[in-house]
């Protein structure tokens, strides 16, 4: 039986992404790693945190590496961002101009789609993205 409508698939392991660069790794938790997460809680609950201080060290580390790595936080992007301001938000052509210009320059089609993430693709899709 297919899951509910409303449930996301989560990766299983981990452990199976073998090109995946250490740091962003350590930042990753897919199912397996969600149920040790979940036995590690447990343990500190009913055990207290010192019988799990060594994971707990590990995932401040790696709550720390995501907040300070360049991968995360882009100079360039944060000073561009704090230039913004609400005139951004607001048209500055009526949306007529607008759609003329998009479309000469995007050259859309009249109900333009696309997919994302976990939709079922065909192997040439997934040649072809």
């Amino acid at each position: 039986m297919p899951p509910p409508a409303h449930c996301c698939n989560v990766p299983v392991d981990l452990d199976n992404e073998q090109r995946l660069d250490n740091e962003i790794r350590s930042w990753l938790s897919f199912a397996i790693q969600k149920l040790d997460e979940l036995d590690t809680l447990a343990k500190a609950l009913n055990h207290g945190t010192d019988t799990v201080a060594e994971k707990l060290f590990e995932n401040t580390a790696a709550i720390q590496s995501r907040k300070q790595s360049s991968r995360v936080h882009n100079e360039a992007v944060k000073n561009r961002m704090n230039e913004t301001n609400n005139s951004l938000a607001e048209r500055h052509s009526p949306y007529k101009e607008t759609a003329v210009l998009q479309q000469e320059k995007l050259n859309l089609p009249p109900f333009s789609t696309t997919t994302i993430g976990s939709f079922p693709q065909t192997l040439k899709i997934r040649r072809i993205r």
